[in-house]
């Protein structure tokens, strides 16, 4: 588990991904509390309506999950045949190793001053 953790803590692209599911889950268990009382007493559902809804929208939620998982196990990564395709991929692999004869910590704040700049565009 450590392992796991140590190589998140070291990409700069997965602990901006830690830090906006962070920053998610500390939203989400903010309002969750309130939404039976939004649902109940604002709209004025019946208790037995509300967790009708709340029970549709959690199989909805797990149904679609699992069906994205599945097909997403099944679809091909790379098309066969395109070797432009994998060259991509191949150079997208080179960068982010950071094998291009600059020192590695140049190369990491270049890498994290890309993602910071590509999620500040997002959010624009």
């Amino acid at each position: 588990m450590f392992s796991s953790l140590a190589l998140v803590l070291r990409d700069p692209l997965l602990r901006l991904i830690l830090a906006g599911l962070f920053l998610v889950g500390v939203a989400v268990s903010s309002v969750m509390p309130f939404a039976s009382l939004v649902g109940i007493e604002r709209f004025g559902l019946a208790d037995a309506t509300y967790s009708s809804i709340l029970f549709v929208a959690s199989l909805v939620t797990v149904s679609a999950s699992i069906v994205i998982g599945i097909v997403s196990d099944q679809r091909a990564n790379r098309a066969e045949g395109n070797d432009g395709h994998d060259d991509q991929w191949l150079c997208i692999g080179l960068q982010r190793d950071c094998h291009q004869r600059i020192d590695q910590e140049q190369c990491e704040q270049s890498t994290y001053d890309q993602v910071v700049l590509h999620f500040l565009h997002c959010l624009a």
